[in-house]
């Protein structure tokens, strides 16, 4: 695995996790930002990419940060407060 791969599988592991912290389906979420299930479930594997468009529409249909997303905190965090 390249370091790509790897902070790719990373950021979708911190929206899988994210998603699960909040009890949503994926079919729920990829409906919500508008792709379809197949390709949410693929990224979330670590078998395809979404654009940086589509993460940044998952980040916010969760109510969360980019930092969350990129950053590696903890996906148990569902919001940042100063």
């Amino acid at each position: 695995m390249d370091i790509v791969q790897d902070y790719r599988g990373g950021m979708a592991k911190q929206l899988r996790n994210l998603r699960f912290s909040k009890k949503l389906k994926q079919k729920t979420v990829a409906q919500g930002i508008g792709i379809n299930q197949a390709r949410l479930s693929e990224f979330e594997n670590n078998k395809a990419d979404l654009s940086f468009d589509d993460i940044e529409r998952v980040a916010q249909f969760l109510g969360v940060s980019m930092n969350i997303t990129f950053n590696g905190i903890d996906p148990t965090i569902t919001s940042i407060t100063s």
